[in-house]
């Protein structure tokens, strides 16, 4: 949460990737550290994580990825993303097709 407290003082949009079993903490740290609507600003995958093999953590991520671009982009935006000639800048809309 300090990372997204940083980035949004900056104007740059932050989105927190978090555990389901976490989302009580993040709360309150956001809080604390004056973050406002910070749902808006976090994306919650299933717990657990430390114990995931490498696929299981790649269908979480798969499963959230629109989620987190949406959350940072209004489909406007160019971003990085990984298409089948690799990293490419394109918009957010197409990042989530």
């Amino acid at each position: 949460m300090h990372d997204v407290a940083y980035f949004e003082s900056e104007g740059r949009p932050a989105n927190a990737i978090l555990s389901s079993s976490f989302t009580a903490q993040a709360d309150y740290q956001a809080l604390a550290l004056g973050l406002q609507g910070v749902q808006a600003l976090c994306t919650t995958v299933p717990h657990p994580i430390s114990d995931q093999s490498p696929q299981q953590m790649a269908e979480k991520a798969d499963k959230c990825f629109a989620a987190i671009v949406e959350a940072l982009c209004d489909g406007s935006t160019e971003v990085m993303c990984d298409t089948p000639g690799g990293h490419t800048l394109v918009g957010a809309s197409d990042c989530m097709s």
